[in-house]
């Protein structure tokens, strides 16, 4: 989307043709569809349009006052975009590339070429490391740690602190990105962590201080806290202790400066996909530091919340009504009060009918302490289900839509296999799912303190 209304503060990075120390960025536009490009600055979960220019004669102009480097975007739109260093080069060309915007050439920008050497040394050297990895990897998983394996290893640690140094010495810019991009390998360096997880989780940013000018609009922070995250995140540690590290890495970023949104952001991305929990705790911190400020990325982040809180241990299971046996209809609400087993089942499977006899011992030892259930069911024939219902004793509440798989409440929880369990307190909250044998007797014990 691009923003029809321009932020107050545009005005203090760009100035008017002929005033001494502006810079003119050039891109020639040889695509008949677009009219307009935009200059854009990345703030993590969006891209903040700052100034525009028309295209006239094949070609659009951007005046922006001289500054200290930094990333901007161009593009027609926010959905394809170039970045490019500017700040200190008086003239700048872009060849736009009508296909894909990021392909588009750069060129009378020496900051912009030795970015892309720099960036090309870095990635080699991560390959590097990672390929050294990958051929000593049986050897590490069974504890054995390789002479051969260190030494390589050095090699490469010993190259990425070099290029750290030179671009201190020659480069504060590069040297903010490298910071960001600088491990050091657990099997190499010397220190007091009890395992490599431990190690990664402390030492990631340990050459970066987040105070430095230059990261607050910086995307390789945002880069950087994505990648640390969905590391962590795919080992499958709990919620809590994925928590516990991205907070203390975070606790490190000033909350009052952009750099601590791109953290944020690049938080959320990197776990979105594994780490539910995490996800919503992190994305309802954005929602509360920023819903005034940027309140289009609050509101998609809060409709992101709303769709997956039917799966999020503590939040509101979203209610739904179905008839019983009896063509009596039967809310999710009803059992406020109560802490609730919604257990999706059907007369035809095996694994549920051999689940039951536990879950009636269950109902049977914590009912009178408030323990109820409600069945669903995936049947389709309805004295199937009613013969299973009484075969099996299970004298809880059951409803069905006789739907089979096209349940509307199996739906609504996008139940795919079954058994599949949800068990809620009373208030209505998840406490977890797909709870069934031990998992669910011992889930039980720790609710009701026995």
């Amino acid at each position: 989307m691009i923003y029809r209304l321009f932020f107050a503060l545009t005005v203090l990075f760009f100035s008017q043709s002929g005033i001494a120390g502006t810079i003119t960025l050039t891109a020639e536009v040889n695509c008949p569809n677009v009219q307009t490009l935009y200059l854009f600055r990345f703030g993590g979960l969006h891209f903040e349009p700052l100034m525009q220019a028309n295209v006239e004669n094949g070609e659009a102009r951007f005046k922006l006052r001289e500054q200290d480097w930094q990333f901007f975007y161009l593009g027609a739109s926010d959905q394809d975009v170039l970045p490019m260093i500017l700040g200190k080069e008086t003239g700048v060309r872009v060849t736009m590339d009508c296909a894909k915007m990021n392909q588009s050439v750069i060129s009378e920008s020496g900051i912009n070429t030795q970015y892309q050497e720099m960036k090309g040394k870095m990635n080699g050297l991560k390959n590097q490391a990672n390929q050294i990895a990958k051929k000593y990897n049986r050897q590490l998983r069974s504890g054995e740690v390789p002479v051969e394996f260190v030494e390589e290893m050095t090699q490469v640690d010993r190259l990425k602190l070099q290029m750290l140094e030179e671009a201190h010495a020659n480069n504060p810019f590069f040297a903010r990105i490298l910071e960001l991009n600088t491990y050091l390998n657990y099997y190499v360096q010397p220190s007091d962590y009890s395992s490599e997880l431990d190690h990664f989780a402390a030492e990631s940013f340990h050459f970066v201080d987040f105070e430095q000018p230059g990261l607050d609009y910086q995307p390789w922070v945002y880069e950087a806290f994505k990648s640390y995250a969905n590391t962590l995140a795919g080992t499958k540690m709990p919620a809590e202790v994925l928590q516990e590290y991205l907070g203390k890495v975070l606790a490190r970023v000033p909350s009052s400066k952009p750099v601590y949104m791109l953290a944020l952001s690049g938080i959320l991305q990197g776990i979105e996909k594994t780490n539910t929990e995490a996800y919503v705790y992190y994305a309802n911190l954005y929602i509360d530091k920023y819903k005034e400020t940027h309140p289009e990325q609050a509101l998609n982040l809060e409709r992101q919340l709303d769709l997956i809180s039917r799966f999020v241990k503590g939040g509101i299971a979203p209610n739904f009504t179905q008839n019983d046996p009896d063509g009596k209809p039967v809310s999710l609400t009803d059992f406020r009060g109560k802490v609730l087993l919604i257990d999706f089942w059907a007369s035809w499977c095996g694994p549920c009918r051999r689940e039951n006899p536990n879950v009636v011992r269950l109902y049977n030892q914590y009912h009178d302490k408030g323990f109820d259930i409600l069945g669903v069911s995936l049947d389709s024939d309805r004295q199937r289900w009613l013969d299973a219902i009484a075969k099996d004793g299970l004298t809880w509440h059951h409803v069905s839509d006789l739907q089979g798989w096209k349940n509307e409440v199996a739906g609504m929880y996008s139940v795919t296999s079954i058994p599949h369990t949800v068990l809620l307190d009373r208030e209505g909250r998840i406490l977890g799912r797909n709870l069934r044998g031990k998992a669910l007797e011992d889930k039980l014990a720790e609710v009701f303190g026995n």
